[in-house]
């Protein structure tokens, strides 16, 4: 309702003002219309600006199965296993177990980056990434990281 009134307000004032000043009836047609439009949009975007902060990206628990087999939707489950601290003190081959092959590795780095797909950024659309960090074979990092297209 805030946004309605923000945004409608003016712009019946200026209606308003612009029909005085031409006293035409075409003017009360275009007031009309104008009033009716610019409310509907005002009404449209704040229900759409609603539900996004309402809703925000869903996440799912990580599921190894589905890891596995959906790799554009990897980015939903990807902070799940990073804010859980479920890769934390596994090895390598635990990691290549649960997760299976790294989409890129950085030998000299001791990093494995794993591409789990694109998609949320409400104005924006965002590549998804996890990175793991390892020293003595051991994971010691994991990260999720987001790149806007």
């Amino acid at each position: 309702m805030y946004c309605l009134i923000m945004i409608g307000l003016p712009l019946i004032l200026l209606l308003a003002l612009v029909f005085i000043l031409l006293k035409k009836k075409k003017s009360i047609i275009f007031l009309i219309i104008g009033l009716v439009a610019w409310g509907a949009s005002g009404y449209f975007i704040y229900r759409l600006m609603l539900v996004t902060a309402l809703t925000g990206e869903k996440t799912y628990a990580f599921n190894q199965k589905k890891w596995q087999e959906d790799k554009t939707n990897r980015w939903r489950m990807a902070s799940g296993l990073v804010d859980n601290k479920l890769l934390e003190h596994k090895d390598s081959n635990q990691v290549l177990l649960l997760l299976g092959q790294p989409d890129i590795r950085i030998d000299s780095q001791q990093q494995w980056i794993y591409q789990t797909g694109a998609g949320g950024g409400e104005l924006a659309f965002l590549f998804h990434y996890l990175d793991i960090t390892y020293k003595d074979g051991k994971v010691i990092k994991a990260t999720t990281r987001e790149v806007k297209d």
